[in-house]
């Protein structure tokens, strides 16, 4: 995949599918996404022109992912593929 230009939703995806508990498999990424979701802090947006330290704080990335990802369900549910659907004629 890493050969594939541009394809940060698919690795999004993924990780989605392949966290949970009774999947068990590791799924590396450099996508910044996949990276918070996995512990790491990355910088998400660039935001070096902000002055604000309040705003600078808001955009901290680890008040993003507030749970674990092992404990995502299994199940994925329609409504998280219903925006595939929806616009598959743009892909």
């Amino acid at each position: 995949m890493k050969r594939v230009p541009y394809n940060g939703y698919l690795e999004i995806w993924l990780q989605r599918v392949t966290q949970p508990k009774s999947v068990g498999i590791d799924f590396k990424s450099n996508e910044p996404i996949c990276q918070i979701v996995n512990g790491v802090s990355v910088q998400l947006w660039e935001s070096s022109w902000i002055s604000c330290q309040t705003l600078i704080e808001a955009l901290y990335v680890k008040q993003i992912v507030i749970s674990d990802v092992k404990e995502v369900k299994e199940v994925i549910e329609p409504e998280e593929v219903k925006l595939f659907k929806e616009h598959a004629w743009l892909y």
